[in-house]
């Protein structure tokens, strides 16, 4: 790899990690942000409540997501990176500013519908890769920078949460008042720095001639026998209607393509499921032990966020690469889609394990029957009790990572077998409308992921049943959901293994 292709990807990925940032650090802390717009809610109540909020953002982005891939490819990649940046740090500085549910989820519709980033960093680095082996590094990179926005951002959040009743020299009416504002100040700060190195180093990757007209995606010349594979020039486009009929007509084409049909629908499908997971994880965490809980607190899930994503980093950029390139996209989703989806069923109910029960009963009385008033927020699900790092025994900590890394190692190789197949389904030239469909189609999916999980979550715990319907019901609907995407891989014909081109 050239050493400017190099800091290219270095710069591009930084700036994606500040947009994982600004995206995750919500998750830790949503139970208790719900919670303080609805303190006389009860637990079910809340749940509802807290994912549609946690939900909402994905249908911003599957709004905005189109407009800004058309966007950058008229004014640029570098210009749109910068205008989204900061676009969607105003909105999150002003979330943390929020006085009421409404306002945060106009707020976090906003967020999402200014966050254009993630589709034009993929087309960026399709762009600046030249050949096969950059672009499986530059995909690492990716899944690098997506490791450490998840490792910074949920840690950060959970820390500054709540300022003014962790540090005394914080403890202001203004934090008091709105007690989630730094997290949210924090994430301006960064957009700020991504939007300087953005200016300083990161070069345009939308050249005129030959570049130009070989990776615009929406731009399809009148001559030519292959509508699908012809491109227009810049000023054709401008002037011509009949040429936007043709985009419209031949961007539908794509979907008759059964290697990009099948990559989309597995990389929408797969976003599906694992957003309900990065949602359900603290909300089951915060909630007692008899719903697989363990009445942790914000520092405590921000630790666990911390300790999955560190280890997700160095697999990310050294080992998952050379698995992938040995075993081949399809072997390796035959093969860890199923420990997958074991762990995940399994995850719900490591708390009923005997050993976890006796030491986590020192804390909390497990036994303590459900009652109606009871919220999702730790102080009032947990009768009064919030656990910190220090407070858990080592042996919960042991059996709860022992179930947890795996899956996060699991979820890097996934990720990365699903963006390379999106990548790897079409040729270059159709690769950034490709991958801005498979973008617009996972944010739809992410929208309804959450207010999904939320809702089968609260109805199982209000409803009483026992199990396989308690607590640990969406857990068991995720992990058949896993099982189920083994046999959608099989539509993976065997050329996906290789780029287009």
């Amino acid at each position: 790899m050239l050493a400017k292709t190099a800091i290219q990807l270095i710069v591009i990925t930084s700036i994606f990690i500040v947009s994982q940032f600004g995206m995750l650090y919500i998750f830790p802390i949503l139970p208790d942000i719900t919670h303080d717009f609805f303190p006389e809610l009860s637990e079910s109540e809340l749940g509802y409540r807290q994912g549609y909020l946690a939900g909402i953002y994905f249908l911003g982005t599957f709004s905005g997501s189109w407009i800004w891939g058309r966007l950058s490819d008229w004014i640029g990649r570098k210009r749109a990176v910068m205008l989204t940046t900061f676009m969607y740090s105003i909105t999150i500085g002003l979330f943390g500013l929020s006085t009421s549910y409404t306002m945060a989820l106009i707020l976090r519709f906003l967020w999402g519908l200014f966050n254009g980033t993630d589709a034009i960093v993929k087309t960026f680095i399709a762009e600046v890769c030249e050949n096969r082996q950059d672009l499986a590094r530059g995909m690492s990179l990716l899944g690098l920078s997506d490791g450490l926005g998840r490792m910074i951002g949920p840690t950060l959040s959970a820390w500054l949460s709540r300022p003014a009743t962790k540090f005394k020299f914080l403890d202001r009416s203004f934090l008091r008042r709105f007690p989630y504002f730094l997290p949210s100040a924090v994430c301006v700060c960064l957009g700020v720095v991504a939007i300087i190195i953005s200016s300083v180093f990161l070069k345009e990757s939308i050249k005129k001639g030959d570049r130009d007209t070989k990776y615009s995606p929406l731009e399809m010349r009148e001559e030519g026998s292959d509508e699908t594979d012809e491109f227009l020039t810049r000023k054709d486009f401008k002037t011509s209607n009949n040429n936007s009929h043709k985009y419209l007509k031949n961007t539908l084409k794509l979907f008759s393509h059964r290697v990009i049909l099948s990559a989309i629908f597995n990389y929408n499908y797969y976003a599906f499921v694992m957003i309900q997971f990065d949602e359900l994880i603290p909300l089951m965490l915060v909630t007692p032990p008899r719903n697989g809980g363990f009445c942790m607190n914000e520092d405590s899930l921000g630790f666990i966020t911390f300790c999955t994503s560190l280890i997700q980093i160095p697999f990310a950029l050294l080992i998952g690469p050379l698995i992938i390139g040995y075993l081949g996209i399809r072997k390796c989703l035959r093969i860890f889609l199923i420990p997958t989806a074991i762990l995940i069923f399994l995850l719900p109910l490591w708390s009923r394990v005997s050993l976890v029960k006796q030491a986590f009963s020192t804390y909390v009385p497990v036994s303590t029957a459900v009652n109606g008033s009871m919220h999702t927020n730790s102080q009032m699900s947990c009768h009064g009790v919030s656990l910190d790092i220090a407070d858990i025994p080592l042996r919960i900590w042991v059996i709860f990572f022992s179930l947890q890394l795996p899956i996060s190692i699991l979820r890097v190789l996934l990720f990365a077998c699903y963006a390379m197949g999106v990548a790897n389904s079409s040729k270059r030239k159709q690769r950034a409308t490709v991958n801005g469909i498979a973008q617009s189609g996972a944010s739809l999916v992410r929208f309804f992921g959450p207010i999904f999980g939320a809702n089968v979550y609260a109805w199982s715990i209000s409803s009483g049943f026992k199990w396989p319907m308690d607590a640990s019901f969406i857990w068991t609907i995720a992990s058949i959901n896993i099982i189920l995407l083994i046999f959608t891989s099989l539509l993976y014909p065997s050329k996906i293994e290789q780029p287009e081109d």
